[in-house]
């Protein structure tokens, strides 16, 4: 296991890595740090236009996690799930922060317990054996258990490579069957606020602290806060959407990235947007001018 920080340009350059792991199901958990533009953008200013980047990373087609920071809290756990994700389930894990969040001073009077550590190893015969969660066996080689081969190639179950069209799909089927696993065991988004409130605001990342902020000063709205963005639950947003609910999206990005991503997943397009992309996170006052 290797944890790995980069901002988006390196991350950009070292995409190949998270291909790799994808197909050798090794655990690797990558912290993005975001920033505002492309290029070098503005470097010292903060954003969140990375989101994308995050989901789509990697050539070829291979499960994956994204995670998103918003505080000190989400950023202490998140960072130890990031780590029993790609452990248990042996895909790369990329943990999204911001500059917003990484320079915020945050007054905590304590922080939740550490989690227990997932290892998730366990002894079989073949490194990719094929099973119904789509995890194969993968042990620590040690004097007392055999070696395998980790293979970048396609490959069958056991390890060796393959040009085979039922050995390619039935590694392919078996492989993506994780995001499945993955998905079934991913928590919903949390739902902040008065749960009865007509107009409810989306979000992942820093965003959440200024509406929790507007909700403190006795704003009536309610706040759908995303922290697991890929694979993507959206059984809440679908409910608020079909009760009737005002739903906004609010992030410190051009194009709604978040909102893309649940697009694809639930199919339900945004249509009042709420996007901030001057390098300038989103303050109180943004969230208190909304008209509701």
């Amino acid at each position: 296991m290797k944890l790995q920080p980069y901002r988006g340009g390196g991350f950009d350059l070292m995409q190949e890595t998270i291909s790799c792991a994808g197909i050798t199901e090794t655990p690797l958990v990558i912290v993005l740090a975001q920033r505002i533009g492309a290029g070098t953008g503005v470097p010292t200013w903060t954003g969140s236009s990375d989101i994308h980047t995050a989901v789509k990373s990697g050539h070829g087609e291979f499960p994956k996690a994204v995670l998103c920071v918003s505080d000190i809290q989400s950023g202490y756990i998140l960072i130890q799930q990031a780590f029993n994700i790609a452990e248990t389930y042996q895909i790369p894990v990329i943990v999204l922060t911001e500059k917003q969040i990484a320079e915020s001073i945050f007054t905590v009077e304590t922080l939740p317990r550490a989690l227990q550590i997932q290892r998730g190893t366990y002894n079989g015969e073949n490194r990719y054996e094929i099973t119904n969660t789509g995890i194969s066996p993968r042990w620590i080689p040690s004097f007392d258990k055999k070696p395998y081969l980790n293979n970048s190639d396609e490959h069958n179950q056991a390890s060796q490579s393959t040009e085979n069209m039922d050995e390619i799909r039935e590694m392919s089927d078996k492989r993506m069957q994780k995001q499945s696993t993955l998905l079934n065991n991913l928590p919903e988004p949390v739902l902040y606020g008065n749960p009865q409130a007509q107009t409810v605001l989306v979000g992942c990342g820093s965003t959440k602290n200024p509406i929790l902020d507007a909700i403190s000063e006795g704003m009536n709205i309610a706040y759908l806060h995303y922290e697991y963005l890929f694979p993507t639950r959206t059984q809440t947003l679908l409910n608020l959407v079909s009760s009737g609910k005002r739903i906004i999206l609010v992030e410190n990005n051009q194009t709604g990235e978040l909102g893309k991503i649940l697009t694809e997943a639930s199919g339900y397009q945004f249509k009042e947007k709420i996007l901030k992309y001057n390098g300038k996170p989103l303050f109180l006052e943004d969230i208190l001018n909304i008209q509701i």
